[in-house]
Parts: structure tokens; C-alpha cells; sequence
């Protein structure tokens, strides 16, 4: 809603205007992973993430009101719906993991390459984006995570410490960051059956659009329980 306080139109006192999308997504996807023990310290895994095709049910609302001064008002609406499909890229990872100290240290680390230039709109969602839309607005993207668990003997109790960054996908903002997120960790398995885990995240990043620099600061804290038959 814009008001016109300063009178800068001499006829218009406010405009108002509405813009809604609602859409749902479904689709399917697989994961496939392979394990290989090259001794009894060291593994190392490969996992493949299938292109998963979503698709979108939308439906959209737009609506506009004016006010004049002279208190007449005028509004118009429009609304609609669609369906059209998101193609996703696949997906490629992989990592090691080495145990030390009778297994009670453990150093894993892995990476993941998505590209996204790959994903297609089919039918495209509007007249205006192009087939090729991800190509010129999306890029490459490489995950990279590294950890570190030490297992305290005396109250068998897990102890976590990793580092995670995640490059964002687009071309049309400059990130003076990659996200990056440090995390920290405690798990405990009680007799033998029931397993409690406590996990903190920080992350950090900003990025640059239109003179405007956004600094992002996260906090999350993660909770889980499992119990073992």
C-alpha cells in the first residue's frame, strides 16, 4: 500500500496493490549410495541423486484499488491457475571417512556438485522465461563438509565438530560470502537402545544486489531421539 502524504499527485491519495501465488509441489526422487571398506580404519562412499521431475499446481491472485481524492475509488482483480513441471539436476557425491584411536576418533569429510543450469521448465511458467532461464540465471554449485567425532570412553558419550559450506546457486546476486555454518554436537546412547542427540548450528553469510548488502546470522539447534530394538 502506497500513500500519498506529500501530495506529489494532485488526484491520487493511495494505491494498493496485491500479489499471491500459492503453489504445490510433488514429485519423486532416488537415492542411491555405495560403500566401500578399503580397510578396517578407512571407507569411502559415493552417492547419486536422480533427477527428480516436481510438479506444480499454481494458482495466482492479483488485484489493484486507487483511491482519489475526491474519495473515488477504482479496483480491478485478476486471478488464475496452471500446472507445469520442474525438472531438477542430479546430483553427485562423495566422501571418506578414517577411524583412529581403537575407533574412538573418527575424520570424515565429503563434497557434492550439483549443477544447476541443468534444471528445465516443462511447459515454462510464463511467456516471459525462457527454457534456457536457469542456464543464464543458475550455476554450478559444490558442497563441502568436514567432521570430526571423539567417542569419551569413560561415559561412552559422542562429541561433534564440523564445518559446512554451502555455495549459492545464482548469478544475479554477488555473494561476498558462501554460507558457511560451524556445528557442534552431543550424542549418547543409553543401554544400549535408546539414542539422544543434541546438535547446535551457526551460520554466516551475505551477498549484494542493488547497492544493498544483506548479512545473514543463523542459529539452529537440532533434537533427536531413536530407540533400538
Amino acid at each position: 500500500t502506497a500513500t500519498d502524504l506529500l501530495k506529489v499527485d494532485s488526484e491520487l491519495s493511495r494505491f494498493r496493490y496485491d500479489d499471491a501465488i500459492d503453489r504445490e509441489y510433488s514429485g519423486l526422487g532416488a537415492r542411491i549410495g555405495l560403500l566401500a571398506h578399503l580397510t578396517d580404519a578407512v571407507s569411502v562412499g559415493l552417492t547419486l541423486v536422480t533427477p527428480v521431475e516436481l510438479g506444480v499446481d499454481e494458482i495466482w491472485y492479483q488485484s489493484t484499488q486507487a483511491v482519489y481524492d475526491d474519495g473515488e475509488e477504482l479496483s480491478d482483480a485478476v486471478d488464475g491457475a496452471q500446472a507445469f513441471d520442474i525438472e531438477r539436476p542430479f546430483e553427485i557425491g562423495t566422501g571418506i571417512a578414517v577411524k583412529l584411536f581403537d575407533d574412538d576418533l573418527v575424520l570424515a569429510g565429503d563434497v557434492q556438485l550439483t549443477d544447476w543450469t541443468q534444471t528445465r521448465y516443462d511447459p515454462a511458467p510464463a511467456d516471459d522465461i525462457s527454457q534456457d532461464n536457469f542456464e543464464e540465471f543458475y550455476t554450478m554449485t559444490l558442497q563441502a563438509r568436514l567432521g570430526v567425532e571423539y567417542r569419551l570412553p569413560t561415559i561412552d558419550t559422542y562429541v561433534r565438530f564440523g564445518y559446512f559450506r554451502d555455495t549459492i546457486p545464482f548469478t544475479d546476486a554477488e555473494v561476498n560470502n558462501t554460507r558457511d555454518f560451524l556445528t557442534l554436537g552431543v550424542g549418547k546412547i543409553f543401554e544400549d537402545s535408546l539414542k539422544f542427540d543434541v546438535g547446535y548450528m551457526l551460520g554466516t553469510w551475505q551477498r549484494s544486489r542493488n547497492d544493498l548488502t544483506t548479512e545473514r546470522l543463523t542459529h539452529r539447534v537440532f533434537v533427536s531421539a531413536g530407540y533400538r530394538f
